[in-house]
């Protein structure tokens, strides 16, 4: 999913940023300080979700998109702002905005918003995208092409192109079918694999390599949320228990 975070103050950007790419879901995040960015962002390139702050310099969200042709505007229009009388509801519908945020807005609020932006463009994309593809076959050949390439980098996009299916599509099945985003699903695997490394004596950092991470410190993140231990701590731990039979 390709993200538009347009907001005049870095805060909120840097905030609805981290949310987002923690999501699991956003392939792509841009931002835009005002809404001439906005409009810049939305000539050349095709956003999927918007986060619009209503009061920007130069120009408004709602007054940036009322100038974006309705074939260049996102799929799905956040309006975010700071005061709780929401006065732009027609303008508002009219322009296809199907969610409000108020600031400040919580990381639940934002994972709320994005979840159903998810699934609001997979419903709109799946009969053009994938047919009558069976999910279950979709996820079968997803996990399949990530097994086949869990060594290296994997990302959402590279994955849905393989299979012939929308990213969003293959995003919100993952959710659906699986209950984990596309990125944990990864993680998840890329750990045990890991860890299995570490039960046979592999060094923390061949055993990393061997799962695509050349960031150690990031690797050891990873691994101790999913398992909640530290690669060292799970070493001597597999070790001591190999060495006491």
């Amino acid at each position: 999913m390709r993200i538009l975070i347009a907001d005049d103050e870095p805060i909120v950007r840097r905030g609805l940023r981290a949310v987002c790419e923690s999501s699991g879901v956003a392939t792509a995040v841009f931002e835009a300080a005002d809404g001439e960015r906005v409009l810049e962002i939305l000539a050349h390139e095709a956003i999927d979700l918007a986060f619009l702050d209503v009061c920007m310099p130069c120009l408004g969200g709602l007054d940036a998109l009322e100038q974006v042709p309705p074939e260049r505007r996102p799929a799905v229009n956040v309006i975010v702002s700071g005061y709780s009388e929401f006065g732009y509801a027609q303008r508002a519908i009219r322009l296809g905005v199907m969610e409000y945020l108020l600031k400040p807005a919580g990381a639940g609020e934002i994972r709320d918003v994005i979840s159903r932006s998810v699934e609001r463009i997979a419903k709109r994309e799946a009969g053009v995208s994938v047919c009558s593809a069976d999910s279950q076959d979709v996820i079968a050949h997803a996990v399949q092409y990530i097994e086949s390439r869990i060594s290296g980098r994997l990302r959402l996009q590279d994955v849905a192109a393989a299979i012939h299916v929308s990213p969003t599509y293959l995003a919100a099945l993952f959710r659906r079918k699986m209950q984990l985003t596309f990125l944990e699903y990864v993680h998840m695997r890329k750990m045990e694999i890991a860890a299995a490394l570490l039960r046979q004596g592999v060094r923390i950092a061949d055993a990393a390599r061997s799962v695509g991470f050349e960031d150690l410190r990031h690797f050891c993140e990873i691994f101790e949320r999913h398992t909640g231990v530290h690669p060292r701590s799970y070493a001597q731990v597999a070790r001591a228990a190999s060495e006491g039979h």
